[in-house]
């Protein structure tokens, strides 16, 4: 992956994978209604939004494997392993980043309040997580790897789960039930985030194979219905 041509292919895939999920979202949910509006709101929501979620989930990474993974605290526990370890903290981490952002750089428009709200705002701030992060992966192990993560966006499915839950929760006159569904939706989104990482993280086996040839289109079979019932 250094030659300057593998480059160009990874920059033409983000280009074309990206604009058709940035396609996906601006046609369902009809963003394309704010004109001129809607360039400043995927600015705010895609890019800014997605670089700072990333930026605080490099951060707690940082933080968390200095912390508790160096110390073994956790992994002391025989029926811990250590890939299942980094990837239930890493879909809580990813999840709570993209949640937490969300909400920071989310501003309420009085001229499009059915377009600009915290759903809408939740998938464009994880597309741009997932732009950022399928950049890294690319370079990391090739060009394959970058096509299958680009054309199966996990990011918008779990940001899906809990950005209804936050949509409910800022819509509900009863907070603590608001509040109660986001966690609910949240704690969803983040365990179906790590038990999908942990099929990436184990360790490189003739098993590990096996569980990604039958995983894979177990994971693409459950993406498409549960990501038409939580957007309908």
């Amino acid at each position: 992956m250094n030659s300057e041509w593998a480059f160009y292919e990874i920059v033409l895939v983000v280009i074309f994978g990206t604009t058709i999920w940035l396609f996906h979202i601006v046609s369902r949910y009809r963003l394309y209604r704010m004109g001129a509006d809607l360039l400043p709101f995927i600015a705010r929501a895609f890019f800014i939004g997605g670089m700072l979620s990333v930026l605080l989930a490099i951060a707690g990474q940082k933080l968390f494997y200095a912390v508790l993974l160096h110390n073994n605290i956790f992994l002391d526990y025989h029926f811990v392993s250590h890939a299942l370890a980094d990837a239930l903290y890493t879909g809580f981490e990813e999840e709570i980043c993209k949640l937490l952002v969300t909400v920071i750089v989310m501003k309420p428009s009085k001229k499009y309040p059915r377009l600009v709200n915290s759903y809408t705002y939740a998938m464009l701030v994880s597309l741009g997580f997932q732009t950022l992060e399928n950049i890294k992966y690319g370079f990391e192990f090739g060009l394959t790897v970058f096509l299958i993560r680009s054309f199966l966006p996990m990011h918008l499915l779990f940001s899906s789960i809990w950005g209804r839950g936050l949509y409910v929760m800022m819509n509900r006159s009863n907070h603590t039930v608001g509040i109660a569904h986001l966690l609910f939706y949240l704690l969803l989104a983040s365990l179906l985030h790590g038990f999908y990482d942990f099929f990436l993280f184990i360790e490189v086996s003739p098993e590990r194979e096996v569980y990604r040839l039958f995983v894979l289109p177990f994971v693409f079979l459950f993406y498409v219905p549960l990501y038409k019932y939580i957007v309908k």
